[in-house]
């Protein structure tokens, strides 16, 4: 009994290990990275208020890689754990329009 345990936790981990991983290799592969200015937030409507998004509009200044243009657009949760304000420079890194990382400077 004290085995089967023992091969249920460790499957576990390697479980758990894996995905984890997995995730990361992920998050890594963003191909369109720069640098923005802030420019203008509007809020996003939405039915649930713990959900609130804002729609923030960049001004790309630097691109590092990737096909960006010259103004951007992406969305944040309002109450979320990055606050942007208007003038605010960001590096920004996005793969199919979705956020991977966003830093402010």
């Amino acid at each position: 009994m004290k085995r089967i345990w023992k091969s249920l936790f460790l499957t576990t981990l390697i479980v758990i290990g894996t995905n984890a991983f997995a995730l990361v290799r992920v998050s890594m592969n963003c191909p369109d990275q720069y640098t923005a200015k802030v420019v203008q937030i509007d809020d996003v409507p939405t039915n649930k208020e713990v959900m609130m998004k804002q729609r923030v509009q960049l001004a790309t200044l630097e691109v590092h890689s990737g096909e960006v243009s010259d103004l951007e657009s992406i969305e944040v949760l309002k109450y979320g754990p990055i606050s942007l304000e208007e003038g605010d420079e960001i590096s920004v890194a996005t793969k199919n329009g979705l956020i991977c990382s966003v830093d402010k400077q």
